[in-house]
Order: C-alpha cells, then sequence, then structure tokens
C-alpha cells in the first residue's frame, strides 16, 4: 500500500468521510447476545470513527493502522471523548503476530481496506489471520466495493463526495492483464485553492472469490449484505459486506 496515499489527506479525512453509525449499529445487530462485555478489533481504523463508536458498544477495543499520521488523528478523538481505544501500528498482515495471545468477538475491516492486499494469497493470510483471532461464536466483517459490478459495467470512478470544504474524486482504471485496477484520487480543497493527487492500486476482489476463501479459511456461515441496513447482496449493491461466523 503506498504510505504516502493516506498520509497526504490524513487532515482532511474527517471532511471527506463522515462518521457513520449505521455501521456500528449492524456490527451491535450481528453479535450474538450483544457487545457489552465482549471485545472487537478494527483493521484499518483511519481516523478513528468507527472504533469510538464500537467503544461505546464493547468492553474492549482495538483499533490499527499502517498510517502514523491517522493513528495520531485518532489518538486525539478517542482522548478528547474519554473512550479507551488501543491504538497499533501494523500492517493488516500481520495482526496476527500482534495478537498472538488474545482473541476478539469481532474482526472488522471496512472502507474498501481490504482490497489493498496484493494478491488472492495475501486475502488467504488476511482470512486465516482472522479466523485464529476469533473467539468461538466471533464474527468477521468485511466491506468492499461490489467488484462483480465494477468489472463488469468497467466502471469508470466511484460516486464524487463533495461539500463546502472539499470535492473527491475517485477514478478507476482496470488492467484485465494484471487483474488490477489503479485507483486514482483528486482533492480539491477549496478554501486553499489547491488540489492532491493520488494512486494506488487495488485488487478487485469479487463475491465468489472471497466465499470461497472464508470457506477455506474456516468460516463455514458466510452472509452477504448490500448495504448497511441489511439489504441483501445483489448484483447491482454498491458495497458488498460479508458477515462470516466461527463455527
Amino acid at each position: 500500500m503506498s504510505k504516502k496515499f493516506y498520509t497526504s489527506i490524513a487532515r482532511y479525512y474527517d471532511l471527506i468521510f463522515k462518521a457513520a453509525p449505521v455501521q456500528a449499529e449492524f456490527i451491535d445487530a450481528h453479535i450474538l447476545g450483544g457487545c457489552a462485555g465482549k471485545s472487537a478489533l478494527e483493521i484499518g481504523c483511519g481516523t478513528g470513527n468507527l472504533c469510538r463508536q464500537l467503544a461505546q458498544k464493547f468492553d474492549h477495543v482495538a483499533a490499527l493502522d499502517l498510517d502514523e499520521e491517522m493513528l495520531e488523528i485518532a489518538r486525539q478523538k478517542a482522548t478528547s471523548s474519554n473512550r479507551k481505544i488501543d491504538f497499533i501500528r501494523v500492517d493488516m498482515l500481520d495482526f496476527g503476530q500482534h495478537f498472538v495471545t488474545q482473541t476478539f468477538d469481532a474482526v472488522i475491516c471496512f472502507g474498501n481496506t481490504l482490497v489493498h492486499l496484493d494478491s488472492p494469497g495475501q486475502f488467504e493470510i488476511f482470512f486465516q489471520q482472522a479466523r485464529q483471532r476469533l473467539q468461538s461464536g466471533g464474527r468477521l466483517f468485511v466491506q468492499i466495493v461490489n467488484y462483480d459490478r465494477a468489472l463488469r459495467q468497467k466502471l469508470p470512478q466511484l460516486p464524487v463526495i463533495e461539500n463546502e470544504q472539499i470535492r473527491f474524486e475517485r477514478y478507476y482504471s482496470y488492467n484485465a492483464e494484471r487483474n488490477k485496477i489503479t485507483f486514482k484520487t483528486v482533492l480539491t480543497l477549496k478554501e486553499e485553492a489547491r488540489q492532491i493527487e493520488n494512486e494506488v492500486e487495488l485488487y478487485p476482489l469479487l463475491k465468489n472469490e472471497m466465499e470461497a476463501m472464508l470457506q477455506s479459511a474456516g468460516f463455514r456461515k458466510n452472509s452477504f449484505y448490500g448495504a448497511f441496513s441489511g439489504e441483501p447482496w445483489h448484483a447491482e449493491s454498491m458495497p458488498l459486506i460479508s458477515v462470516s461466523a466461527v463455527s
């Protein structure tokens, strides 16, 4: 993953992506017996919006990210809200080694974070680590773009995010030979009258691929959704959201 990609927009991240309480509510609804007395791990926490909401539901929350500037913002926000969260800088391929003696009731990876991994082999490592770090009855939550739809429609870009402060454009360019998407973003800072451009490669993980990898890792019950409202996944869904249970 390109470190510059997120470091360069860390200060403006909360202007682009607002907190979405529906995500925490979705997780809460899928935890057997509720979240009280339980623990959660968020992978790719960014500036900490989701993990702060999770800390209001779970007794213990750990959150990891690879970008130190994102983590520092997340730490400051958690301190100001008096929420105890353990923030750790670690690659999402190595989190299993960091939490060797610790398990969780929920492992969460939202925000299209997962597809920054480079290959099917890396996805398999991630899912295996998630399986090992979940307690019996635990849940793995993943949210990515619906790449079945994106590739079928040859989607050139994702919806533009715009408000009074920023305009955030997101472009996709698919290389079929390499099976990679070049993801280019243009962040316009309106008051400063300047732009920040970034580019990174993504792996377009398809639903059937994900399901096969989850089953191979030991997740026998996998449900797929097309929105955090609980709508079932379908071919035209914008996201692909999975909830996988440890048997």
